[in-house]
């Protein structure tokens, strides 16, 4: 059975494990993802299967904070799934969408898969403001995370890849940017602003050198993107289940 993922979505968000400095996880998650994952001379691009193993390992059992800005290529990989394979099945199957409080059955397909892609489909209508979310939290978390590191340098390259609408640095290679909206972009900012990075950037800037957590501190960013494991599972396997139960049922069309 083939996942719809395959067919035109794209995005180029593979991780190159072996040029990242990063938790000592790496080289075993590289190893993991090169032995079950043979590639075959004619693929060339990830498949949601791949990249929903991938992000468990990023983010399980501890989020690999340095790797942020490929996960959320990755899980915007996982989103562009989500859109394509909504509007598949509003292509294969629009009774599914004729009425928003009692589907008729089409009589075209197994009732019981029937009921489970309607179930399915409901359940990733609404996904997009969580995927949102993870984003918005991610890049909140991240940047504080590197106003901790010694280089402001390597802060202002993340904040332009984060928010190149706010910098005249040119295009960012940040996937998440492609599909955003005016408010998705304007939460986006807010609740960046609303973690107090201008006081610690400008701390930062008259004394650039590591800052050490103290007591009084908001919990770390580590311990927020820990927390957003229990968002980002459920997102990811929500799309997952729904792209096999649309292959089956298209499948036995």
């Amino acid at each position: 059975m083939e996942l719809l993922d395959d067919c035109d979505v794209y995005i180029d968000s593979k991780v190159d494990f072996d040029v990242i400095d990063s938790p000592s996880r790496i080289p075993e998650i590289h190893r993991e993802i090169c032995s079950r994952f043979k590639e075959t001379p004619g693929e060339a691009r990830p498949t949601l299967f791949k990249t929903r193993y991938t992000i468990r390992h990023l983010v399980f059992p501890n989020f690999i904070i340095k790797l942020t800005p490929q996960f959320l290529d990755l899980l915007t990989f996982v989103e562009g799934v989500r859109i394509k394979n909504l509007n598949k099945t509003k292509e294969y199957f629009p009774h599914l969408f004729e009425d928003e409080y009692e589907v008729m059955a089409s009589q075209a397909i197994d009732p019981e898969l029937e009921a489970s892609l309607v179930q399915q489909t409901h359940e990733i209508e609404g996904l997009r403001e969580v995927f949102w979310l993870i984003v918005t939290n991610c890049c909140q978390q991240d940047l504080r995370y590197m106003t901790m590191k010694g280089s402001i340098t390597d802060f202002w390259i993340r904040f332009h890849e984060y928010f190149p609408f706010l910098t005249d640095a040119g295009p960012s290679p940040r996937t998440f940017h492609h599909e955003m909206s005016e408010q998705e972009k304007e939460a986006l900012v807010r609740a960046t602003a609303e973690c107090g990075l201008a006081d610690i950037i400008f701390s930062k800037a008259q004394k650039p050198q590591s800052r050490s957590p103290t007591p009084g501190d908001a919990a770390s960013p580590q311990e927020e993107m820990d927390k957003l494991a229990t968002l980002i599972r459920p997102y990811v396997d929500t799309v997952y289940r729904h792209a096999k139960i649309l292959a089956a049922a298209r499948d036995s069309l």
